[in-house]
């Protein structure tokens, strides 16, 4: 049995943060693996039960830390291995939410899960002691957003780069790079060394991932669907060149893919894009 519970950051910080999610799930047993393809994603994630297993690149799996601040994924890279009690709460941001709060390097992010203190301090402790002493999921989010308000005051000024990232996450990556670029007045060399400061890759990389994972979020709400159907509407050439985004981004065509991740935590994560 696994539930989700969800909630969209308050007006005030939608600038900087999408929502918040709740995980839970008993998974007995043998337990259950579960692989990460390519995201554009970027959290903090603080266990409240039982952690993950990962496995990264095929290495032997180890507990993940009891708090981790995850950047954007560019290919498989992890498996998570689930055991007993897990149960999860999520801040995700805003494609430049990360680095306008707390001016961290995201390229240096871009595939990796750090302990949330060793990214953010002192400050990443404080969060995850008033998260684990709220009562339940709302008391969670109140307490995370009373944090994140403080370092909202702090954050640095909205620039161009930051709305055209959140255009290309809100259109699947379906908007011309090189009419996102023109918005900002941008040349193209500039806008992508800083778009990739600001969010941790290139925009042509950030919108192929988008797009896929667009495609796979439509399979999971319409399961029914042809996928020809969905993968045309997302704006792909046919549906070869989706397999082969599939294999570079998820590491399995489509539907092995799919097969591997039904019903899964994955396939539940809320849209915080609109």
């Amino acid at each position: 049995m696994q539930s989700i519970l969800s909630q969209r950051a308050a007006p005030t910080l939608r600038d900087v943060v999408a929502g918040f999610q709740e995980r839970r799930g008993h998974f007995g047993g043998a337990g259950a693996t579960l692989p990460l393809p390519a995201r554009t994603q970027q959290f903090i994630e603080i266990y409240l039960a039982d952690r993950y297993g990962v496995s990264i690149d095929g290495a032997a799996v180890a507990l993940a830390p009891p708090a981790v601040l995850g950047g954007p994924q560019t290919y498989r890279r992890n498996i998570l291995h689930l055991q007993g009690e897990i149960a999860t709460f999520t801040v995700h941001f805003r494609p430049t939410g990360l680095h306008r709060l707390f001016g961290l390097s995201m390229p240096d992010l871009v595939n990796e899960a750090p302990l949330l203190t060793d990214a953010i301090g002192r400050a990443g402790e404080c969060l995850q002691d008033a998260v684990l002493a709220a009562p339940d999921f709302a008391g969670r989010v109140a307490a995370a957003e009373r944090w994140l308000a403080a370092a909202r005051d702090l954050a640095r000024p909205v620039i161009a780069i930051d709305h055209a990232a959140a255009i290309l996450l809100r259109s699947r990556g379906a908007v011309r790079i090189e009419a996102l670029a023109a918005h900002t007045g941008l040349g193209a060399r500039q806008f992508s060394r800083s778009f990739s400061a600001r969010v941790g890759m290139a925009p042509k990389l950030y919108a192929r991932i988008a797009r896929f994972n667009a495609v796979i979020a439509a399979q999971a709400a319409r399961p029914e669907a042809r996928w020809t159907d969905l993968v045309l509407a997302a704006g792909y050439f046919d549906q070869a060149h989706f397999v082969n985004e599939a294999q570079a981004l998820a590491g399995a065509p489509p539907r092995a893919f799919v097969r591997e991740t039904a019903g899964s935590w994955l396939r539940l994560t809320s849209d915080y894009s609109n």
